[in-house]
């Protein structure tokens, strides 16, 4: 089982949800629209404190791709759960 994710894969995330946000922005440019991110689940057991800190991390990267205009959408209930 995957309890959660650590140091080097969050900071690997917040690198790609970087050139994701850049590529969105300069197909924005081009006038194709936004991005569009799906995510669903979680990374591991959320639910216990101790496992959290991978999830949370990745919330935040949500939360910074739509307020840089990517249009993001999470399913599946765990994913609800950790908004």
């Amino acid at each position: 089982a995957q309890f959660d994710v650590g140091p080097k894969t969050i900071a690997l995330q917040a690198k790609k949800v970087a050139e994701f946000i850049n590529f969105s922005n300069e197909k924005k440019k081009a006038g194709q629209g936004p991005a569009v991110c799906f995510h669903n689940g979680v990374f591991g057991m959320f639910e216990k404190e101790q496992f959290a800190n991978g999830t949370r991390k990745f919330v935040d990267q949500l939360k910074h791709m739509h307020e840089s205009g990517v249009e993001v959408y999470v399913g599946g209930g765990e994913g609800g759960a950790a908004l």
